[in-house]
């Protein structure tokens, strides 16, 4: 092989070598949270770049203006939970059962947090008002959101906000958007929904049921 056939070759493998690990490098939009547990969370940013910073493996700065999709592959039946910071600003907005376009028609199941309440939507239909479970600047809340089957039900600590049944599909994401706040979410950890998480929500029709057995006697 003559010298410029060699250096071809060298710039050739220098160039494979360079796309090659580029292959790898994740996407700048892209990152995980809990991924040192058997439950790593896939979370993606749909705002600017900037907006969104992870600060360790459970923990995300979420910045006025930003937006983080998270979920888990295939896992639509499950336990999210989440400390909720807002050190500045005016509260901050959950979608379940969304994904990253449905939520900008407010599809999906809507729990909005802020300093006038607690706040629950269906596919943009108002659900549910809790006006003491509401937003303290700098006075971490804990979030619970479980689904199983049809039944979802939504903790602030250790304070029922709601709990009941939906037509809404299930799905993977959970999407994560602060209003006009900055918002610091801590042990964020999303698993499956198991046995001991279960809870029971008596349906519409069970309920009809016994006001009829109450009228009856």
């Amino acid at each position: 092989m003559n010298k410029y056939k060699y250096k071809i070759y060298l710039q050739a493998l220098a160039m494979l070598t360079v796309l090659s690990s580029c292959a790898f490098l994740p996407s700048p939009d892209e990152f995980v949270l809990d991924k040192r547990t058997n439950s790593p969370i896939e979370c993606r940013i749909l705002s600017t770049i900037d907006s969104v910073e992870q600060i360790n493996d459970s923990e995300v700065l979420i910045s006025n203006g930003g937006i983080c999709a998270m979920k888990r592959e295939d896992l639509t039946q499950s336990h999210f939970m989440c400390n909720i910071n807002v050190s500045a600003g005016s509260g901050i907005r959950f979608y379940f059962r969304s994904d990253p376009i449905k939520y900008r028609q407010d599809g999906g199941i809507v729990y909005e947090f802020n300093e006038r309440g607690s706040f629950v939507f269906e596919n943009g239909g108002h659900v549910q008002t809790v006006d003491s479970i509401r937003l303290q600047r700098n006075f971490p809340i804990q979030l619970q959101f479980k689904q199983d089957g049809s039944k979802y039900l939504i903790l602030a600590d250790c304070d029922t906000v709601y709990q009941g049944t939906t037509t809404v599909a299930a799905t993977e994401f959970i999407i994560i958007k602060p209003i006009s706040s900055n918002v610091t979410l801590t042990r964020v950890h999303l698993d499956h929904i198991f046995e001991y998480d279960k809870f029971n929500v008596q349906s519409k029709s069970d309920k009809e049921q016994l006001l009829e057995k109450l009228r009856n006697n």
